[in-house]
């Protein structure tokens, strides 16, 4: 007969933490400890950690409460999460009577948050076991992405809500402003925030979403096709109105840009035109291969200037960052290159007769911009390619 696997049922109401350890206990399949608040959590997670905290902790499942007196349940999450970063993490459901947006993103963050799933009071009892059933046969990660999904979906319905009220008080407030004459008062104007700039482009909205929150960007640039269909419109319009209201959004149309080169141009302006003390994140999550790989490139001729290159694959809640690749050359190889768009099909010889550098370095510059790819050769002729236009960027 396999051990029974224990599991943390975090709950300040004593009465439902008592039924939902009865209704544990009856499975024969799990010993249950509890904790009333997320302080007590957190001190029991801690006491249950194996091999003086490096192994993994004897606890196996968290059912966690959100709503509780001192800590809550998010709070010992996000605690929690950060303990865990070289640790497997454990699998954690929650169960509460409160929901919305910030809740349900905090509770998904693929950093701090990672549930498996999110359980609405009053819950319904084969729900929840057949929860825990599915974490023990080894699908929480599965069951986390289905979470994330599950939390875009809910994000629509917050939004709509949103959207419903905001009317609503437009109404009331127009209805008031009839009836109201009043004075100015002076306003102190708040301490401007640190610029924290997201570029990147968008077919599905999930991913450019998640790591604008994740990362508290509060500007915007897409660069988007020149013609979007209904799916991608729908996702624009679905990722505008989940943004917060103070994170300004620009969008830019490749319209503007021949092909990927013209798009690593418009990146690198962008960035050049930013403050200096910008924190500057890329995203490649979803779109059009040519912007993306446009974006991408961007960003390496820029790659001092970004913090983080960010990948949130399909069906996954985990973020990739992606190298940095930086390339730099010197101003005799950008003559040389400059020289070469100048007049394509140029030849060696014809470089060294018109180059101020020495023959030995024109020869060691075109061997080397050969063997990246910079150049391509012809019958001795030299051709620039998207690397060599890249490099000059």
């Amino acid at each position: 007969m396999s051990a029974k696997k224990l599991v943390m049922v975090v709950e300040d109401n004593g009465e439902l933490a008592d039924h939902v350890t009865n209704i544990l206990l009856k499975t024969k399949k799990y010993d249950v400890i509890n904790a009333y608040d997320g302080q007590q959590a957190l001190e029991l997670y801690q006491l249950h950690k194996r091999f003086l905290g490096i192994g993994e902790s004897k606890i196996k499942a968290i059912i966690l409460d959100i709503k509780m007196q001192g800590m809550d349940g998010l709070e010992f999450l996000r605690r929690m999460r950060y303990d865990e970063k070289t640790k497997p993490k454990i699998p954690v459901v929650i169960l509460s009577a409160y929901e919305d947006k910030d809740k349900w993103m905090t509770a998904t963050h693929s950093e701090y948050g990672a549930v498996c799933s999110y359980l609405k009071k009053p819950f319904n009892r084969n729900e929840l076991l057949d929860t825990l059933e599915r974490i023990f046969k080894g699908e929480s990660q599965r069951m986390i992405a289905e979470t994330v999904e599950k939390c875009y979906e809910k994000l629509e319905g917050f939004l709509s809500d949103e959207i419903n009220k905001s009317e609503k008080d437009k109404d009331a407030s127009a209805s008031a402003s009839e009836h109201f004459t009043g004075t100015e008062e002076s306003v102190v104007p708040a301490k401007p925030r640190k610029l924290r700039v997201m570029i990147g482009t968008l077919y599905n909205y999930r991913g450019i979403l998640a790591n604008v929150n994740n990362y508290s960007v509060n500007k915007i640039f897409l660069i988007l096709p020149e013609i979007m269909d209904s799916h991608s419109s729908k996702s624009l319009a679905t990722f505008k109105n989940s943004l917060s209201p103070d994170v300004e959004i620009v969008t830019k149309s490749s319209i503007k840009y021949k092909d990927m080169i013209e798009i690593s141009r418009e990146v690198a302006r962008i960035i050049d035109n930013l403050p200096k003390e910008t924190v500057v994140f890329i995203d490649i999550s979803s779109g059009d291969k040519l912007i993306t790989l446009g974006i991408l490139f961007g960003a390496y001729a820029r790659a001092e200037r970004i913090k983080y290159i960010l990948y949130l694959p399909e069906k996954s809640n985990k973020v990739i960052c992606l190298p940095k690749v930086e390339y730099e050359i010197n101003d005799a190889q950008k003559n040389l290159l400059k020289a070469i768009i100048k007049k394509p099909g140029i030849t060696t010889l014809e470089l060294v007769k018109n180059q101020s550098i020495s023959q030995g370095l024109i020869y060691k510059y075109i061997r080397k911009f050969l063997e990246i790819n910079a150049l391509n050769k012809e019958n001795e002729q030299l051709f620039i390619t998207d690397l060599g236009h890249l490099l000059l960027i």
